[in-house]
């Protein structure tokens, strides 16, 4: 048996945004001279570490992944401002802190620690803090260099990106890091008519299309995204259909119901189980008597809900 693959869970980024990174490193690099800098293709935020893991766990962890990924959606991310980790006179870490999109990737992270735990994986005690390492002490005693390259980049913001995907990550025994799998994170957009709105929704699975088109109804009802986590009232959901679009019409149609008898609007979904067929979820509804759409049905006229490009991609037209 091998010794296993060292892992862990990320959101990558993309040669654009690490050229954006290197070129406000380049402004204070001189700063640290001693450090250890990392390689531009080796930045990335980490969610969680998983150490040392055996070949047979990793489809696990790879559907483990996806249904991470189906809970929340495609975020705006923005890097700017930097820390320090270890000691403050002579700190063993210099980072780069997210602004916007840091409360969507601390429950990103906590959910992937709820969905990994169960597969032996612990997640870490401590409060996460979304950060892009940019370099390390090249001791154990720390770098007291590090600290006015921290103050120099405090000013620093790189332009909002939109993330994606989540990735699970390998570490090569030559330190280089290689991907294993990625999973996308549900979106979608909206297309309006005269008394109807297209929603088109994109997910790496079924479930994500469900859970994008959960969200995308939150939003059009209020006019605006609720927050991943706005709470409401839980409802156990059940719906079978012939095939993946009947089914993603009918859970469109029972997020209608429910908005009717609920008196809210249903703002996310936590799929428990789905097939091509068959889809239980619990549906969270905000309660609210005011909003900006109400919505009275999803339509199978011109819908579609089918695999291509790697991806599940839905659309429907809902009548307003």
């Amino acid at each position: 048996m091998g010794a296993g693959r060292r892992l862990f869970v990320a959101v990558d980024l993309d040669r654009h945004r690490r050229a954006g990174v290197c070129r406000a490193v380049e402004q204070v690099r001189p700063l640290a001279p001693r450090a250890r800098w990392v390689a531009p293709e080796k930045l990335h935020l980490t969610l969680q570490f998983l150490g040392t893991v055996e070949e047979a766990r990793i489809a696990a962890l790879e559907t483990a992944l996806e249904e991470v990924a189906a809970l929340g959606a495609s975020l705006p991310l923005q890097l700017s401002g930097a820390g320090v980790f270890g000691r403050p006179e002579s700190p063993s870490v210099l980072w780069m802190g997210a602004t916007r999109g840091q409360q969507e990737l601390g429950l990103l992270a906590r959910w992937a620690g709820e969905w990994l735990r169960p597969l032996g994986f612990m997640p870490d005690e401590r409060a996460y803090v979304p950060h892009l390492t940019l370099a390390r002490a090249a001791g154990p005693r720390g770098e007291p260099a590090l600290v006015p390259c921290a103050a120099a980049l405090a000013a620093a913001a790189l332009d909002p990106f939109p993330v994606t995907r989540l990735v699970l990550m390998e570490t090569l025994p030559d330190g280089r890091y290689a991907q294993v799998h990625a999973a996308q994170l549900p979106a979608w957009r909206f297309a309006s008519h005269t008394s109807e709105v297209e929603l088109q929704l994109e997910g790496g699975t079924v479930a994500g299309v469900l859970s994008a088109a959960a969200r995308a109804f939150g939003e059009l009802m209020l006019g605006e995204a609720p927050a991943w986590d706005a709470p409401g009232e839980s409802h156990e959901v059940e719906v079978k259909a012939a095939d993946p679009v009947s089914l993603l019409v009918s859970f469109l149609d029972e997020l209608v119901f429910l908005s009717d008898t609920a008196h809210g609007v249903p703002v996310r979904a936590r799929i428990h189980e789905v097939s091509a067929v068959r889809v239980r979820a619990r549906v969270v509804v905000m309660p609210t008597r005011t909003f900006k759409t109400a919505v009275k049905a999803a339509t199978l006229h011109g819908a579609c809900c089918e695999q291509r490009g790697g991806a599940w991609h839905g659309k429907v037209v809902l009548d307003v």
